[in-house]
């Protein structure tokens, strides 16, 4: 279901763009920087900056991982290093899916206190 939306920007749009951040991973905590392991997003180093800001920010649980079809993995395809953030999610895409406010508040603190 994922990358829907970002498959059909135009890539004029992206042209100036160094770097991108996805907020759309459930649970909390994760930086994911590759797809499976595999395809890269982003170089570690970009994730570890993410880690950096978590910590300095008192949350030290943030922690690069791979994980699924994401946004992100749009924007590295045109060379963008990406991540995607947790965002609280849980049960995406099913009549179940719910979002843990704590978690989601997390996220815009690490964006806010360290990006």
């Amino acid at each position: 279901m994922g990358c829907l939306g970002s498959r059909h920007i135009a890539p004029a749009f992206l042209q100036d763009v160094n770097a991108a951040i996805v907020a759309d991973r459930r649970g909390a905590g994760d930086i994911v920087t590759s797809y499976a392991g595999i395809v890269p997003f982003s170089p570690d180093e970009y994730g570890r900056i993410f880690e950096t800001a978590g910590a300095l920010a008192g949350m030290p649980d943030w922690k690069i991982t791979s994980g699924g079809l994401s946004d992100a993995k749009t924007f590295a395809e045109f060379g963008i290093p990406s991540v995607n953030l947790s965002g609280g999610y849980e049960h995406e895409y099913t009549e179940l899916e719910t979002l843990d406010c704590k978690a989601m508040l997390e996220t815009v603190l690490l964006l806010e206190n360290g990006v």
